[in-house]
């Protein structure tokens, strides 16, 4: 009979397994890492937003990868997936698809998402065409419809124009790399270095072309046919998305629940670790009872 420090040692032994991630790619490029995939447990899908990268979900990986299945990635043209020259490689039902190749190479038939910012458009075509994967969404300082917002318009329609000059220069595909993110710990949405670092990673022509692919889609519409239960957390002091359109958005949609943090910013994932994951917590513990 094993002696109760060998039976200890087994189980430290074990847990530590279920600890070790691993990175890979899909046969078209994309950039993913998991912890491993046990059926018994939950599987959060996390989503980033425009131009950032997988590695600003580092933290969530240690915090959920005890219980939970954890799967990260790198949208199509950011971090350490493949680049894509033409505008049309970014549309936003294609980002969608990729999510889907990515469940299916690791056999997943359900899972949660955890969509940050942008990242929650590309939720919004899962839960349109593939609802019955998704059990649950989490929607992190989340944009719907960009066009609704008060200053896109001033700001974005220029860089829309210059996007479509950036299709005739020469194309140039050399991969990204995971930005740490910790060197930008509570720094506010607008702060340069962070936005140049992200966006010369992700070089200025995706940057621009999934800007582009942002504008033009309405997630409006698609909110009142959600059923789906859904987590909506937004900062009261977010200067890119005011908390407003979530307030808005959350009358639409039939099965959520919003909570609002506090002096949280748009980069909440980041700046507000803690009550974060504590949120998403709950609200996993309490559908899970359901």
């Amino acid at each position: 009979m094993a002696s109760p420090c060998t039976i200890a040692t087994l189980k430290r032994a074990a847990k530590c397994y279920y600890l070790v991630v691993t990175e890979s790619f899909l046969a078209n490029g994309l950039y993913y890492r998991t912890n491993g995939i046990d059926k018994e447990k939950l599987t959060l899908i996390f989503i980033h937003g425009l131009s950032g990268s997988s590695s600003a979900w580092e933290k969530y990986e240690q915090a959920f990868k005890v219980k939970c299945n954890t799967v990260c990635f790198d949208l199509r043209g950011h971090g350490k997936s493949k680049k894509w020259p033409d505008y049309r490689d970014y549309e936003l039902e294609d980002q969608a698809d990729d999510i889907l190749l990515l469940s299916k190479t690791l056999g997943l038939k359900n899972f949660v998402v955890v969509a940050h910012s942008f990242g929650v458009l590309i939720a919004l075509h899962l839960l349109r065409h593939h609802k019955e994967m998704i059990s649950s969404a989490i929607f992190l300082t989340p944009v719907f419809t960009v066009k609704n917002v008060k200053w896109a318009k001033i700001a974005i329609l220029p860089l829309i124009f210059y996007s479509k000059i950036t299709s005739a220069l020469p194309f140039k595909n050399k991969t990204g790399i995971q930005l740490d993110y910790s060197k930008f710990k509570h720094y506010g949405f607008w702060h340069f270095k962070r936005m140049a670092s992200d966006i010369w990673n992700t070089t200025p022509r995706i940057y621009l072309y999934c800007l582009r692919q942002m504008y033009n889609f309405s997630g409006e519409s698609v909110l009142k046919d959600i059923k789906t239960p859904i987590l909506i957390i937004h900062g009261t002091k977010d200067t890119v998305v005011s908390l407003i359109y979530s307030k808005e958005a959350q009358k639409k949609l039939p099965n959520s629940t919003l909570i609002k943090l506090k002096n949280a910013n748009h980069l909440l994932i980041l700046n507000n670790l803690r009550q974060v994951i504590s949120s998403i917590e709950s609200f996993l513990n309490l559908n899970l009872k359901k």
